[in-house]
């Protein structure tokens, strides 16, 4: 009863910030989608279907920030051609995220959540994605915060698998962990710093570092039939 409780308390909490900030970012999503649009000529939104809240699938909304329609690996790293100027620059700055504040009021996703990920990359037989997935993803958290720069990370990668084989595992450990810590102080910690972060820029910690060295140091054949020639983030894509 106690976690039936909090789990609504924290969706009452996420429509109540969502809907002010919706209507005061919607001006600034629209422009940024008009402006993306003007420099492109593709829409300047994106969807991509992302592994939800027990396993439910849905649109993950985000500003286009790559040409439509160019040929190219199935998943994204830093340097891709296909990315747009502006592109860019809004992964940069995290704005083409902003559109998922309709995700939260929809309620698909929640602001402080793990990460959601392509179906692809699910496996709901193991016990880590069964936690992940107990709780609504989110904009951000504790470990967007850590791979904040995870891109570039993956672009000093030695094997084409290197996101599903190397990045992924250790993601879903700690996302696991960090589910189970939960908290309302925690998710106020976590919106903060995720403020911070847009200024300060991608931080270096042990987490960043231990995942780098794995990315140089393991070759890891790339499986049959891959459609990549290196498994960058799901995320990056759109």
């Amino acid at each position: 009863m106690t976690e039936i409780r909090a789990w609504r308390g924290k969706r009452v909490c996420d429509v109540l910030i969502a809907l002010p900030a919706a209507m005061v970012l919607a001006p600034v999503i629209l422009f940024l989608a008009l402006l993306v649009w003007i420099r492109t000529g593709d829409s300047g939104f994106y969807v991509h279907e992302r592994m939800g809240y027990r396993g439910r699938r849905f649109g993950l909304i985000k500003l286009r920030t790559m040409r439509s329609g160019v040929a190219g690996p199935h998943v994204t790293c830093a340097g891709d051609a296909r990315i747009t100027d502006i592109g860019r620059f809004l992964r940069r700055t995290k704005l083409d995220e902003l559109p998922q504040i309709w995700n939260v009021l929809r309620g698909d996703m929640s602001f402080v959540g793990p990460r959601p990920e392509a179906p692809q990359f699910v496996d709901l037989n193991n016990r880590l994605w069964r936690e992940v997935l107990s709780v609504r993803p989110g904009i951000t958290d504790d470990v967007s915060l850590l791979l904040r720069d995870e891109e570039a990370l993956l672009a000093k990668a030695t094997s084409r698998d290197a996101y599903a084989n190397i990045v992924l595992p250790e993601k879903l450990k700690l996302a696991a962990a960090s589910v189970g810590m939960s908290s309302p102080w925690r998710d106020v910690v976590i919106i903060l710093r995720t403020l911070l972060a847009v200024f300060r820029g991608p931080p270096k910690n042990d987490f960043t570092i231990m995942v780098e060295n794995k990315l140089t140091s393991v070759v890891i054949p790339a499986q049959a039939g891959t459609q990549c020639h290196y498994a960058g983030s799901p995320h990056a894509r759109g």
